[in-house]
Formats: C-alpha cells, structure tokens, sequence
C-alpha cells in the first residue's frame, strides 16, 4: 500500500510540484489582497488642498450661476483648489468640486472652467458617485471570484500565473472603462444643456476637449485609448458641436462685479506662486495693462523674498482698483509676511468690510484672526475667538480652523474650548478614540460655553 501510494505521488509530481500549487494559491492572494487596496487608495488618493479667497470666489460665483439655473441654493455645492497642475477637476460624494490649479493655469476663459465645472455638478446631480462606490464594491468582490477561477485552470492546466492576473485585471478594466464612459458622456450632456440655457458659450467647453485632445495625442498610445476612463476627446468635441448654437456671448477672461473685477489672468499669476514656480513668471511676457503687469511683478519679487518691493506694488494695485477687497487682502498677507501686524489687520478689516457688500467669506476672517493670534496680546486673542466663533458654522469641516481656536483659547488660558478644538481636529483626523479623551477633558468644566459642550458631547456619542 505504501509503495503504491509513493509510486502515485512521482506520477503526479510529488510532494514538490504539491509545495507549487500551495505557494501559486499564497501568491495569488497576496496579489489580489493588494489589488483590492490598490483599488480602494485609487479612491482614496490624498491631495493638497490650498485655501484663497479670490481665487475661491471666482470659482464660486461660477458654480452659483450653474446652482440658480437648476433653481438650486447657491453656496451648496463650494470649490477647493487643489495644488496640482493637472488639467481637471473632479468631485469625490460631497458637496464639493475639487479644481487643479493646473485648469486654471491653461484656461483661456472663464466659459471653459464653468464648462467643466459644469460637468463636475453633472456627475453630482445625476448620481454617478453613488454608482461608483456600488461599482467598485462589486468589481472587488467579482475580482476575487475570477481570480479563484482562473486560479483553478492555472493549478490543473499548468497555465502561466502571471498571464492569469493580466487577464483578470484585463476583465475588470474593460468593465470600469464601459461603465465610467457612459457617466462621462451623461455628464457632458448635463453641462451643455445647463450652459445652453445660461446662453453660456460653449466654445469654452470645446475649447477645453481640443486641448484634452492635444494631450492625449502627444501622450496616447492604443493601451491608453482602450483602458481609458473616459470618452475619446474626439467623442466629446462631437457631442459639443451636435449641441452648439448660435450664441452670442463671447469668451471672457473677467468676471465683472459693480466695484471691481477678477482677471483670469491674476488668478494664474497666483497659482504659479503657491507652485513657487519663479522660473515659469520669469518666462511670461510683459502684460499691456499695468494693472496685470504690476502683479507678475509683485509675484515675481515676493517669491525672491523681496517683501519690501512687494508691498509698493500691493499698494499701487489698491491704487488702481480701491474697491477691490482682494487687493487689500493680498497687501495683509505680505504685511504679516514682514511682521507688520497692525498694518496687515487694517487691511483685513477693510477687505471684509469690502467683501461683506457682496457675499459672505469666511476666509479673510481666518487671516484676520491669525494675524491677531500673532500679535498674543489679551485683547487682539479675545477679539480673534470671537470672529473665529463668528465663523465656525462655515469653516467647522477644516483641521487648520480648529487648531486655531485651539491655539487662541490656550493663549487665553481657556483650556476647557482649547480641548473641544483638539477633539474637533481629531475627529477630522478619523482618531475617534482621541478626540473622545479631548471632550472628556474639556467636559470637566461646568462653566463651558454650551456650544463647546453640545459639541463634545456629540463627540462622545459617536460610534
């Protein structure tokens, strides 16, 4: 029986080729543990988020013209911009758009960022994220079922393993492709719809898919056209000119209110400074209009470190516009760069003065609340609490506000609101177990504020 048992074993190979199917079946999972992941980071992906009043203005009084077309609540849907120099925007299930710098540093018009913000809102309103997160959770799951199939004709038919997980792969990125191209397409039909009936041109839009097309032409390959994520540009520019009419609405590079304007091109210079990318100021053009050319100026000497040049021209773009509030916000940073304090605050109260004539933002209220937590004297404290209180129903979703309550309370010996802003921040952080610590702490004081304490009591309830 023994010899009859060993003799089976060396025509099937042996315990050897036994020890290749077990460690075929741990690779395999190992590789598709990490294919999992690697899914869900795809979703997941962190980025830097830059927070600027202008250039969030711009954006948002674009996104609120598409919001009141749809007879939506204007501020409902805000932007952030991303620092990243990628040609896009994308939205990821909340009532946010994320906008690249690099849209607004390759745009030509105002019509051809609201064309793609308009597509963004598209795939808001129309679902697609909740379709997504459904998609992704079923490719995970049918990922595992094909890989143990083609697992099993690799283990009997002695099939190559890595030519398995390609074709597994393959199956599932075929199927997100057909999926996701469809969304796109109903997304651009969103847009061009919402913008014919803004009488919006929509040669911004186009303008946007010839330079897409561009790009890919330069980078594509026929792998990249077939596991693409959306439709071909060319696809897209033909929907656009299927939908295009007579318009006569023009491009523009100016968003025009009753005191002051917003230049695109201002807006540029701005991204290429929080890139610090001095070479790329250096190699723009002179501008005909001062105004324009006194802020490559500036942008250029801030980031040589020259704060004094700086300021004298912050101060000749006031002069140029006076009621532009963005102007005097833009004189407070570089003040507060300098530690000229008192000067940088007098500007901030004069650019929210300014502002609050024409929408609410929060923002300029956070500079002006750090640069009174910096001069640390009792009542320059007191008064940025206040307006940081003031605010809190508007700016409650970011780390850096709470941290400087946090900051501003401990200054004022107040620990009890310090630990409350802690918690906040943690629960931001997704470090649930801390920030309940932090609200037991600050709990301990009866004589608590009872925003603090319904707020730390929610803390301390969360699952």
């Amino acid at each position: 029986m023994i010899k009859q048992m060993t003799s089976q074993k060396k025509r099937d190979g042996g315990i050897i080729k036994f020890s290749l199917y077990i460690f075929k079946f741990i690779l395999i999972t190992k590789v598709l543990i990490f294919l999992s992941f690697e899914t869900i980071a795809k979703t997941n992906k962190s980025f830097y988020v830059i927070r600027d009043a202008e250039i969030e203005f711009f954006l948002q009084n674009l996104i609120n013209d598409l919001l009141v077309n749809k007879n939506l609540k204007i501020n409902s849907i805000l932007p952030r911009l991303i620092l990243d120099e990628n040609y896009n925007a994308f939205v990821v299930g909340d009532n946010k758009i994320y906008v690249n710098t690099g849209l607004i540093q390759n745009s030509t018009s105002k019509e051809e960022i609201q064309g793609v913000l308009a597509h963004e809102l598209g795939h808001l309103f129309l679902g697609h994220i909740q379709s997504r997160k459904l998609k992704i959770r079923n490719n995970n799951k049918k990922i595992f079922v094909s890989t143990i199939a083609f697992l099993g004709l690799a283990l009997g038919k002695e099939q190559n393993l890595s030519g398995v997980l390609i074709a597994t792969q393959d199956l599932m990125k075929k199927n997100q492709s057909k999926f996701s191209k469809h969304q796109e397409l109903e997304a651009d039909i969103y847009a061009i719809n919402s913008l014919n009936n803004m009488n919006v041109s929509l040669l911004g839009m186009q303008n946007f898919h010839v330079k897409a097309k561009s790009k890919q032409e330069i980078l594509g390959s026929p792998y990249q056209q077939y596991y693409s994520t959306h439709p071909s540009s060319e696809e897209r520019l033909n929907l656009i000119k299927n939908f295009i009419r007579e318009n006569p609405t023009k491009l523009s590079t100016n968003l025009n209110f009753k005191t002051f304007s917003i230049n695109l091109e201002t807006l540029k210079l701005k991204t290429f400074v929080y890139h610090k990318n001095l070479s790329k100021l250096e190699s723009i053009q002179d501008y005909e209009e001062t105004k324009l050319q006194n802020y490559l100026e500036l942008s250029k000497l801030y980031l040589r470190g020259d704060i004094k040049n700086s300021i004298r021209l912050a101060e000749e773009l006031k002069k140029s516009e006076p009621q532009n509030p963005y102007n005097y916000l833009l004189s407070g940073d570089i003040n507060v760069q300098s530690n000229k304090l008192d000067k940088a605050i007098s500007e901030y109260k004069y650019a929210i003065k300014l502002i609050n004539k024409n929408t609410l933002n929060a923002l300029p209220k956070i500079s002006l609340a750090k640069a009174l937590i910096k001069k640390e004297n009792e009542y320059s404290l007191v008064e940025a609490l206040n307006i940081l209180e003031e605010i809190m129903p508007y700016e409650s979703s970011t780390t850096f506000f709470w941290r400087l309550i946090a900051e501003a309370s401990g200054k004022l010996k107040l620990k009890s609101k310090a630990y409350i802003a802690l918690a906040e921040e943690q629960i931001l952080k997704k470090n649930i177990k801390k920030a309940k610590q932090f609200a037991l702490l600050g709990l301990q004081d009866k004589k608590l504020d009872f925003i603090y304490k319904l707020r730390a009591e929610d803390i301390l309830n969360l699952k």
